[in-house]
């Protein structure tokens, strides 16, 4: 029962930041109520569809593959980087007047003064710290200095960071996409080999919800601001993979992606289910129709035509 409300439900399941009691069993079964009753995938005539049609097999690809630079990447907040630098700026300063307060711990000291500034901004940092101790404004502007520095110099690093942990990511997920249309103009174009390609319908819904597929199987979460993994401390590397994943960019929303993921998986050709029917493309070649005409008749899979309707922008499906 296919429910399109219900997405955000799935969605509240699937990130949150922890995983609660029976956490996979309410996301299978969140997940059935939004499985549509088709899901299609647009390919290329390659030397691949000929096993994808003769042995119902999905070939995964890595994401880094993908159209998308930003595809199953992610960002780390910038915000986390400064509060360290906070945090060693405060640190110093309690190693250098430590000494001032005696009868004190110096872990004490230290947790008491992070506390009383922790509502402080980095920038104004240096000058709270120094008039803290009645210094002389040369010994201020020198700390708000060396704090200038200290973020200057570690922002490479930080960019450096990001995007070795995001390319990481993107060579660990193996996806196949799939879409909940047959008849979208522009994913027939960047798909299927501009319309000379093929769309392959394939009938999830009769599988066990036990199955690998339906497991591997998810919605796309379109976003407008990148995945960030520190939202998600709490969750397992897999599960911040998976998560990155399954979220995109909200310009592809028209793509209403579902995506078959598998994570560290060196084999990369995935067992799926025999197609309910192959969609022509408005220019697959007279010879391609062939072949793949023969397969789909040998193993009872109806074909069907696009075509361009001659009165507005859309394709139908015959």
């Amino acid at each position: 029962m296919y429910d399109t409300t219900s997405k955000d439900k799935y969605f509240e399941i699937l990130f949150s930041q922890e995983e609660k009691e029976n956490h996979l069993a309410l996301l299978t079964l969140s997940k059935l109520d939004i499985l549509p009753p088709k899901l299609y995938r647009y390919r290329p005539i390659n030397e691949y569809l000929a096993d994808t049609l003769k042995n119902d097999t999905a070939f995964l690809s890595p994401a880094y593959n993908f159209n998308d630079p930003y595809d199953s990447g992610l960002t780390v907040d910038y915000e986390i980087h400064l509060n360290r630098i906070k945090e060693k700026v405060i640190f110093d300063f309690c190693t250098n007047f430590f000494h001032l307060f005696p009868n004190r711990s110096f872990e004490d000291f230290f947790s008491e003064i992070k506390n009383l500034l922790k509502d402080v901004p980095l920038k104004n940092l240096g000058r709270v710290l120094g008039n803290s101790l009645n210094q002389d404004e040369i010994i201020v502007q020198d700390l708000i200095s060396k704090i200038e520095y200290w973020i200057e110099q570690t922002k490479d690093i930080y960019l450096d960071y990001v995007k070795s942990l995001s390319e990481l990511y993107q060579s660990t997920v193996y996806v196949a996409c799939f879409t909940e249309t047959q008849d979208n103009i522009l994913m027939w174009s960047h798909y299927a080999q501009n319309h000379e390609g093929i769309c392959i319908e394939y009938d999830f819904s009769r599988l066990e919800f036990t199955s690998r597929t339906i497991q591997s199987l998810s919605p796309v979460k379109y976003i407008n601001e990148l995945f960030d993994t520190i939202d998600y401390s709490n969750r397992t590397p897999i599960d911040k993979i998976q998560l990155a994943a399954l979220s995109k960019f909200d310009g592809w929303k028209y793509e209403n992606e579902w995506r078959l993921i598998s994570i560290l998986k060196e084999e990369q050709r995935f067992q799926l289910i025999k197609p309910t029917a192959v969609i022509f493309g408005t220019k697959t070649l007279i010879e391609d129709k062939e072949w793949i005409s023969k397969i789909c008749e040998e193993r009872g899979i109806p074909t069907k035509q696009a075509e361009l309707s001659r009165t507005e922008y859309k394709l139908h499906i015959k």
